[in-house]
């Protein structure tokens, strides 16, 4: 009989660390396998409470209460403003308008004025009637000086006195009202620019007869358009929507863009009865240059307002797992790890918020944890029917 010069391998016994170290690998080979091969396997409905602590815990964080900015995501694109059209105020002749094509002008700024024989008998009417007016005022301050004197004399009684103040005062309301009327007139007669724009059209031109409403020339604003934005409520923030107020402050981020363009909002429209979405019309702060290719018409992208500030919990993205529809992170528990299911806000960075089923000063597994909560996969599996 001959002897083998190499050692034998002892046998495996079931209590070695060997023995041990083949399960592990077992069930990680089967984990792998029913992962990537497709199975139309089911998770069992009911989970056991707590996972058995692992073989290295490693990577624990403490959670705490972190100052957050509420974010506000919707979607939008930059549709054309419409044009301001400059109006004649009231029927005449333009005595003079000095627009051209292509001219940038403020609004307000004086372009034009109404003359001819039209406004200048509108004119001389509404002065005639100034003028009786202060006349009808001027004897209404002497009857009531003749009253006050008769009185004075026991000749008129306190009745007629009180009666002409009253007359006095009728003509007085009506003198401020004729005069109202007067400069109303002669600043409709001035053509101002209606808004900030490029005269785009021009409609009349100087010697033109226009009547009250008619088209003289259309500018088109110089803000090159405005953001239409939806904004859409979520389970996460349900009351982010009602944050959303006239002046408040964002960002636009254009699909085909990496820069950011702050805006405002401008007015809020009615809610959308068929999803519940809140239209909201926007402005930028400051008009990028035409060539960034950052404010274009029919341009697309997120619109971001920043809401009230708020604290909440925060853990790494990478301690978050999605399983059945339902995120979940793994916290310390006296007997092990133990699944616990939150509901997640916006994520920040490598950070995500977790608006609800997190305590701070939970202890919460970030590394490995896809291992932890999968352990003992093969004792969980289902065979599909």
């Amino acid at each position: 009989m001959s002897y083998s010069n190499h050692p034998v391998d002892p046998p495996l016994h079931l209590s070695t660390p060997r023995f041990n170290q083949a399960i592990y690998l077992v069930r990680c080979t089967l984990l792998a396998w029913l992962t990537f091969s497709g199975t139309t396997g089911a998770m069992a409905a009911t989970e056991p409470a707590l996972i058995p602590d692992a073989t290295a815990l490693q990577g624990c964080i403490t959670t705490q209460m972190t100052p957050q900015q509420t974010s506000i995501v919707g979607f939008g694109h930059i549709e054309a403003s419409a044009p301001g059209v400059l109006r004649a105020n009231e029927p005449g002749q333009i005595a003079y308008l000095s627009l051209t094509l292509g001219q940038v002008v403020p609004a307000g700024t004086v372009v034009g004025q109404l003359a001819g024989s039209n406004f200048k008998a509108l004119w001389q009417q509404q002065k005639a009637e100034v003028l009786q007016a202060m006349a009808n005022e001027k004897t209404a301050m002497q009857l009531v000086r003749i009253a006050q004197k008769t009185l004075k004399d026991q000749i008129s009684t306190q009745q007629i006195l009180v009666l002409a103040e009253q007359n006095l005062a009728q003509a007085q309301a009506q003198l401020r009202i004729k005069k109202v009327q007067q400069r109303a007139l002669e600043q409709g007669a001035i053509l101002r620019a209606p808004t900030d724009g490029i005269v785009t059209r021009i409609e009349q031109s100087t010697g033109s007869f226009v009547q009250t409403g008619t088209a003289i020339a259309q500018i088109t604003p110089t803000s090159q358009g405005l953001l239409r934005a939806q904004f859409f409520p979520t389970q996460s923030a349900p009351l982010a929507l009602s944050q959303i107020k006239p002046g408040l402050h964002g960002f636009f981020l254009p699909l085909d863009s990496l820069h950011k363009v702050a805006v405002r909002v401008v007015s809020i429209l009615p809610k959308d009865a068929r999803n519940g979405a809140l239209p909201v019309i926007l402005e930028p702060l400051a008009l990028p240059p035409p060539t960034s290719n950052r404010w274009q018409l029919g341009q697309t992208g997120q619109v971001h307002l920043v809401g009230a500030p708020f604290s909440a919990v925060l853990v790494p993205t990478r301690a978050l797992i999605l399983d059945q529809g339902q995120w979940w992170v793994l916290v310390k528990k006296p007997a092990g790890w133990a699944r616990q299911v939150v509901r997640i806000g916006a994520s920040t960075g490598e950070n995500t918020v977790v608006t609800s089923g997190l305590k701070a000063g939970t202890v919460v597994l970030v590394e490995q944890t896809y291992l932890e909560f999968h352990r003992n996969f093969a004792t969980r599996y289902q065979q599909p029917d």
